[in-house]
């Protein structure tokens, strides 16, 4: 029971580490169902494609490098694509192109990454225990599963984000601007009753 309680507090930490950093419970959220895809992509293609029929209870640790390292991603593509919509060459630019600029930058950065942590994962394939060998592969190819989901599943999510965000500030850039032409009409019809009256 408390192993259970340590297993869930850890997922509501990485949620709200998520959400503080990105400041939005739904991205988190999509981040996390994002995390928890590329797990069970994974477990597919470990079982369906190399046709492995035994999932040892260890390879189900793998879920919590998981957090770390799919969280780290999140983190850096979020990141990269909040730093490249405010630089002053790119944040007029529509949301596609600074977008295809963050993953520009954060993909190669990430791909780095993903390839050398899978890659010793992948080299326990060369150990004698089998339990060892299997937690191998299957942690290898959850950290592949991960990056394709980041870059594949994730980007919709910012842009969405970015787009509403946009819309909201027009939309109250808009309103202000309304109410000063109401402002400047109503003073200039005072105005004119002033002169009227004299």
């Amino acid at each position: 029971a408390t192993d259970a309680l340590w297993c869930i507090g850890s997922i509501f930490f990485v949620a709200a580490a998520l959400a503080y950093h990105t400041r939005s419970l739904s991205i988190a959220l999509a981040a996390l169902s994002g995390i928890f895809a590329a797990f069970l992509l994974a477990f597919w293609l470990y079982t369906r494609v190399m046709g492995v029929t035994e999932m040892p209870m260890l390879n189900f640790l793998s879920i919590f490098v998981l957090l770390g390292i799919g969280a780290d991603d999140i983190l850096v593509v979020t990141d990269t694509f909040r730093l490249v919509s405010t630089e002053e060459a790119t944040k007029d630019e529509p949301c596609s192109v600074r977008m295809r600029e963050a993953l520009g930058l954060a993909g190669s950065a990430m791909l780095v990454t993903s390839v050398t942590s899978a890659a010793s994962f992948y080299a326990n394939l060369a150990s004698v225990l089998p339990a060892l060998r299997s937690f191998g592969v299957f942690m290898g190819t959850v950290i592949v599963t991960n990056y394709v989901m980041v870059i594949v599943a994730f980007p919709p999510i910012l842009v969405l984000r970015d787009n509403a965000q946009r819309r909201r500030k027009a939309r109250a850039l808009r309103k202000k601007i309304e109410a000063a032409d109401r402002l400047l009409a109503d003073r200039r019809a005072s105005a004119a009753s002033a002169e009227a009256a004299a």
